[in-house]
């Protein structure tokens, strides 16, 4: 569950305390559908979206009505019929769509459900130094509260926020014998033997090993049979998606490449080309940059790929950042520059053409009006659309002109 802060940093700090933004949801075309009177807002996600009002939380439809209760503290999004609640400073619960409590449990820490399942924890001690980072009892239950698989030791939340059950592997924390996987029944897949594991996705889960001399970690690809399919030897890998992983390594020199590339199950480079940026592939294509040296000078290009590597979408005008595609669309930030002739010597580079927010579809096609100094950047981050369409709606955040 993320809880959202504001931080106000130097210039912005009174800026933001005495105009903070309000949220609120916009059609395609740019009209208000649900007024921004929130303090913060959430994505729709099975039909509803978690919204803060003069302090309290509460869901609404996508007409703006108001589902039964309110909350004291942050909820999360529904996942599974259920959405995660904080009841108290160090509890936590699950609520249904009437606002009811589902279990009797109160835990001390928890986790979205993903998939039909959510990492809890009913007890913690305090780790050595204090409590400030506790380490959890924790286990996985199902959308009825059945507790179902242990880990054999204690974790810390950081340590298993990114993961999830897939494909039947449960992964689990051993201690000093590392991580490993179970099944629901709690017998070992794969026993503990990594210093770090994600999720298994497409048959394959990423797992790290500690370097000694450094701390730091290399990383490569178990299979459902517990092979090092593929070895230790990348600074960063991403789950596999669409057959791709996208990994990134150092040279034999010592130095990191600083170039990113896609893998397929063998290990494989599955696409010639390299990026300085680059994102996981969703719903069949990835956001990558990549530079080209043009009259001297290294230059920017952003653009979509599909898995063979051929160019997608040519939407003309400077691609900046882009949204992964979720639900057929995907958020991309556009600058259309003047023409040549236009452009006046010392001119400010942000006058020297019109920059703006517009979601595409899967076909590359323009599926929104164009947001006019619009960012699809970190919403967290004062930005101001969100990346999704969800419920047909786009999550809005306007700062206040008093």
């Amino acid at each position: 569950m993320k809880f959202w802060t504001i931080f106000c940093f130097s210039v912005f700090l009174l800026f933001c305390r005495s105009n903070p933004p309000k949220s609120g949801f916009v059609d395609l075309k740019g009209n208000w559908v649900i007024p921004p009177n929130f303090d913060h807002a959430e994505d729709f996600s099975e039909g509803y979206a978690v919204v803060k009002e003069q302090d309290k939380w509460y869901f609404i439809d996508p007409q703006g009505k108001r589902l039964p209760g309110s909350y004291e503290f942050q909820v999360g999004n529904f996942q599974n019929g259920l959405a995660l609640s904080r009841l108290s400073h160090y509890s936590y619960g699950y609520v249904d769509k009437s606002g009811t409590l589902k279990f009797p449990t109160h835990f001390k820490y928890a986790f979205d459900f993903k998939d039909g399942y959510a990492l809890v924890a009913e007890d913690w001690i305090p780790k050595t130094g204090g409590a400030l980072h506790p380490n959890y009892y924790f286990y996985y239950i199902n959308t009825k509260g059945e507790k179902l698989v242990s880990f054999p030791k204690l974790a810390m939340a950081h340590e298993v926020q990114d993961l999830y059950v897939n494909d039947g592997f449960f992964p689990v924390n051993c201690g000093k014998e590392g991580w490993g996987f179970m099944d629901q029944n709690g017998k070992f897949k794969i026993p503990c033997s990594f210093d770090r594991v994600s999720s298994f996705s497409e048959g394959m889960a990423v797992v790290g090993q500690k370097e000694t001399e450094d701390s730091k970690f290399s990383y490569g690809y178990v299979n459902g049979k517990g092979d090092l399919s593929i070895p230790y030897k990348y600074t960063y890998a991403g789950s596999f998606r669409n057959g791709l992983a996208l990994v990134s390594e150092v040279s034999k020199e010592g130095d990191t490449l600083g170039k990113f590339y896609y893998i397929n199950k063998l290990g494989v480079q599955a696409i010639p080309e390299t990026f300085s940026y680059a994102k996981d592939f969703s719903e069949g294509f990835a956001f990558v940059s990549y530079t080209v040296m043009e009259n001297g000078y290294e230059t920017s290009y952003n653009k979509f790929i599909d898995p063979a590597g051929r160019d997608i979408f040519k939407l003309g005008g400077s691609m900046g950042y882009a949204c992964n595609f979720k639900n057929g669309f995907a958020g991309v930030n556009l600058f259309i520059p003047l023409k040549e002739e236009d452009i006046k010597e010392d001119m400010d580079f942000s006058k020297m053409g019109t920059s703006y927010g517009v979601f595409i579809d899967l076909k590359g096609k323009q599926a929104s009006v164009k947001f006019p100094d619009q960012s699809f950047a970190n919403w967290q981050q004062g930005t101001h659309l969100s990346c999704a369409i969800s419920g047909g709606l786009v999550r809005k955040k306007v700062f206040s002109k008093k």
